[in-house]
């Protein structure tokens, strides 16, 4: 996804992960 944001002919907010998102990832935890 950090690679969609550095392009700057693409929406990056558009690939910011949500907070939630990075929040799990940081917790080691998955979406299932």
């Amino acid at each position: 996804m950090k690679r969609f944001q550095l392009n700057p002919r693409d929406d990056a907010k558009f690939w910011e992960p949500a907070p939630l998102i990075k929040r799990l990832v940081a917790e080691g935890k998955t979406f299932s």
